[in-house]
């Protein structure tokens, strides 16, 4: 059963170390800070992508970043053959009534473009 879809869009110019230098800060976790693409171009549309898949999985939740999600509680991290991969932390998942869902997400890139899809599945 369905029990969230989240869909957002954002443009990749917002993004990259110079647009707004402690976003990538506020924005990725840790682990997703370690595996940050050298190039500039590269740079935007990960951080980009990470933010969609963030804000679309707030979406799926039904309440937005913010008081119940932040952005260091969902992390996304690829699997070795490319596929992102979501991950709440148990104390939202909790807040959530998640602790028993399958998150699946998609990101797909243009040149100008990121776009995040997310559902949540029981």
């Amino acid at each position: 059963m369905i029990v969230g879809i989240g869909l957002d869009i954002v443009e990749v110019s917002r993004f990259g170390s110079e647009a707004h230098p402690r976003l990538e800060e506020r924005i990725l976790t840790p682990g997703e800070r370690g595996r940050v693409p050298v190039s500039e171009r590269r740079r935007r549309e990960y951080v980009a992508g990470r933010f969609a898949v963030k804000e679309a999985t707030a979406k799926a939740a039904g309440c937005g970043i913010g008081k119940t999600v932040g952005w260091q509680d969902i992390e996304v991290l690829t699997d070795r053959a490319g596929r992102p991969a979501v991950t709440i932390s148990p104390e939202v998942l909790a807040l959530l009534g998640w602790e028993d869902v399958s998150i699946h997400c998609s990101i797909t890139h243009s040149q100008r473009l990121v776009a995040a899809q997310v559902i949540v599945e029981r």
